[in-house]
């Protein structure tokens, strides 16, 4: 369990499953405490159309939601950019809707497009805002001040709401420990071993709080299992199954 804080950051190789337990985790805290989240991605692409669907192919294939809902729900689906639970049957059809979304998808690349947005209502504020893959995947870059377009973002999101956990995740391989948003926060993760949690207090008056764990892959056995497919000696082969990280 996470000590309490305003900033949570989690890295790790491929394979722990962090975007699925932090998505699971806005689902469970829409249905026990009613507020919804924010998941950004960096570009557009990544949340769009079947984009935003495929965020949640995996959780739909488990039976978590409909245990978590005592079979009211199963399934998630999107509808302009925001996140449904419902009922689907054998055949996929939607046979039940909610009527509040529990997520809105966000894309920094767009931020501008926000400013006027309203996230916060009477009946269902903001709880989570998940920042996934805050390192880019090969072939990709930072956007230019990134960092700068994130919290312009993050304010526009909290508005005076003191209640919310941003939590910011990625995976180290192939990155190196360079990262805009940990520099600001002054965070040289190449400096963590594996499963280690580090707290830190930012600001004038310390109230900050930031928590940052890197995730042990090794605990993550099954993940693992597979990477004699990928052991070859070529760093940007072996990147692929988390081997040849920075740590």
């Amino acid at each position: 369990k996470y000590p309490k804080a305003l900033y949570y950051v989690v890295v790790s190789a491929r394979g722990p499953g962090k975007t699925t337990s932090a998505l699971l985790y806005c689902i469970k805290e829409y249905i026990h405490k009613r507020t919804t989240s924010c998941l950004i991605r960096r570009w557009d692409e990544d949340i769009k159309g079947n984009a935003g669907v495929q965020i949640w192919n995996f959780i739909n294939s488990l039976p978590i939601i409909r245990e978590l809902t005592n079979n009211e729900y199963n399934s998630v689906y999107c509808r302009n950019r925001k996140c449904f639970l419902c009922f689907r049957d054998e055949e996929g059809n939607i046979t039940k809707k909610d009527n509040q979304y529990f997520m809105i998808l966000l894309s920094l690349n767009r931020a501008e497009h926000y400013k006027s947005q309203a996230f916060n209502s009477e009946e269902y504020k903001v709880g989570t805002i998940l920042f996934d893959e805050i390192f880019p995947s090969n072939g990709t870059g930072y956007l230019y001040e990134e960092e700068i377009i994130l919290f312009n973002l993050l304010s526009t999101i909290i508005r005076g709401n003191t209640g919310i956990k941003i939590i910011l995740m990625g995976n180290t391989i192939g990155n190196g420990g360079d990262n805009p948003h940990l520099n600001m926060m002054k965070i040289d993760i190449t400096s963590f071993n594996p499963g280690e949690t580090r707290l830190y207090n930012s600001g004038k008056d310390g109230k900050t709080i930031i928590a940052v764990e890197y995730v042990d892959k090794t605990k993550y056995k099954k993940s693992q299992e597979s990477n004699i497919y990928f052991d070859f000696e070529n760093p940007k082969i072996s990147q692929i199954s988390g081997d040849n990280d920075y740590l």
